[in-house]
């Protein structure tokens, strides 16, 4: 653009009518925000300044009631039986399983993992 171009511009921006605020404008506009309806739903409810820390503490109560809450007698009363106990009923009632259990340990008697030489695993 040369100088001419841009003097003309100038001028023609020079008759351009400026733009007039209206008395009020302001208060209208915060009316007008004022009157919108609040959208309602879940999260909006959800977004409330109060509610999110107000979770919190509520679960973290709920954590410490829970925490130090002692164990009971029904607890107990529930403890899991000891293996090797039921192993010896299963054998006492099954005569079958007696002579495969004894199998079983006479074999490992003449294991080679029992050697204590590790060249006669291969």
């Amino acid at each position: 653009m040369n100088q001419n171009e841009q003097d003309e511009l100038w001028k023609l921006l020079g008759k351009a009518r400026e733009p007039k605020v209206p008395p009020f404008f302001a208060g209208k506009v915060l009316r007008a925000i004022r009157e919108e309806p609040e959208p309602a739903g879940f999260f909006v409810w959800l977004r409330r300044k109060w509610l999110v820390p107000a979770t919190a503490a509520a679960c973290a109560v709920v954590a410490t009631f829970v925490a130090m809450r002692t164990p009971t007698a029904q607890n107990n009363q529930h403890a899991a039986p000891d293996p090797l106990t039921e192993l010896a009923a299963f054998v006492e009632k099954s005569e079958d399983s007696a002579e495969s259990l004894d199998s079983l340990l006479a074999s490992e008697d003449h294991s080679i993992w029992l050697q204590a030489d590790p060249s006669s695993l291969y």
